[in-house]
């Protein structure tokens, strides 16, 4: 999952609403290993930023009035950039344009090249984070019944590490103060982020154990096992991207907000 593409939404969005955030580049979690960070137009190769700051009031500056995250599996430019269906895409809205700036993959950079430009009107759609809760503690609760049920196959270390954050995942969607990378949280920022945004947040970083040698798509199902099991990581994979992205994408400024600033 994206993690610094989704906190750079949430980034942006409360920096529209005049939110400050002096630490969140490179202070926030989700930079931990990144030395660099730019944002780049792909027509000529120039540099348009070089922190999250300078590139919000830049575009500020062009008429934007906030900004969504795409998983590529819902960005057809995004994905078709990076070939894969995996992109991810920060997009910056005016009243009737989108600029689509994609996530590039590098080790020690996180990058975002703008690759498209949209004539497209926006439209506030319906965010239903008491559904996506919802369904976020089934999900959790069907990947701890395969644990429970000792139906998984792996290094007695990684499973216990499963059941570990599968259970913090829970705990999160009913807490009254979740913590999560995702939303930058532990740099004590103020945000607009309601409560319920907050807990689906933080249940899908405690929750993200998929990818990667050790993880979750690393492990041996048992024989009984293996349609359950690839069903649960194909579902989970998929909700907690878009769940992610919905909580995210719930920061979108009012015009109330934007008029204040």
């Amino acid at each position: 999952m994206a993690s610094d593409a989704i906190a750079l939404t949430i980034f942006a969005n409360n920096h529209l609403e005049g939110r400050t955030c002096p630490d969140f580049w490179p202070k926030a979690e989700v930079f931990r290993w990144m030395d660099k960070i730019s944002f780049e137009a792909r027509v000529g190769r120039f540099l348009a930023a070089e922190d999250p700051a300078t590139w919000v009031e830049m575009l500020r500056a062009h008429g934007m009035i906030g900004f969504n995250i795409q998983s590529g599996a819902g960005n057809q430019a995004a994905g078709s950039f990076m070939g894969s269906s995996r992109a991810w895409a920060v997009e910056a809205i005016r009243s009737h344009e989108i600029e689509c700036w994609t996530r590039t993959m590098s080790t020690k950079e996180c990058g975002f090249v703008r690759t498209s430009l949209s004539r497209l009107t926006y439209h506030v759609g319906l965010i239903d984070l008491a559904g996506r809760s919802k369904s976020l503690r089934e999900i959790v609760i069907r990947a701890i019944s395969l644990l429970e049920r000792e139906a998984l196959e792996g290094e007695l270390g990684d499973l216990e590490w499963f059941s570990k954050q599968l259970n913090a995942a829970l705990l999160s969607l009913d807490s009254g103060d979740p913590k999560s990378f995702l939303a930058y949280s532990e740099l004590g920022c103020d945000t607009n982020l309601s409560l319920e945004a907050k807990q689906v947040l933080a249940a899908c970083g405690n929750a993200s154990i998929l990818g990667g040698m050790g993880s979750w798509n690393d492990v041996t199902p048992k024989p009984w096992a293996m349609q359950e099991y690839r069903q649960v990581t194909r579902d989970m994979a998929r909700l907690l991207s878009d769940a992610a992205c919905d909580a995210a994408n719930s920061s979108f400024p009012t015009e109330r907000t934007r008029s204040q600033t």
